[in-house]
């Protein structure tokens, strides 16, 4: 590898639940993931961070459609939902691991 640093962030996943959008329009529930996070690095070939992680969704998300021409369907609506609550829970895990990844011996 030439003295190259790379750095691979893997989580042990204990518990997720996917976001779900009601198709009633009654709610959202939200997603969860609980596990522990840890950050190998080739050149030294050890765990050099480790994190506990226990995240959500957003309490709350805006999502705004855009009306085209066409009406669009509740289908398309409930999947633009859908992205958008995965997308924010992939947002929280990224927050979490920031602020919780430290090194093994200051755990």
């Amino acid at each position: 590898m030439g003295g190259s640093k790379t750095k691979l962030a893997l989580i042990v996943v204990g518990a997720i639940s996917e976001p779900v959008v009601e198709a009633a329009g009654n709610g959202d529930v939200s997603g969860t993931l609980r596990g522990r996070a840890y950050v190998y690095r080739s050149d030294t070939r050890g765990i050099v961070c480790v994190a506990d992680i226990d995240v959500r969704n957003s309490p709350s998300i805006d999502i705004r459609y855009r009306e085209l021409a066409t009406a669009v369907d509740n289908s398309n609506r409930t999947e633009a939902a859908e992205q958008r609550l995965v997308r924010d829970l992939d947002v929280q895990i990224r927050r979490a691991l920031a602020a919780e990844l430290r090194t093994p011996a200051s755990r």
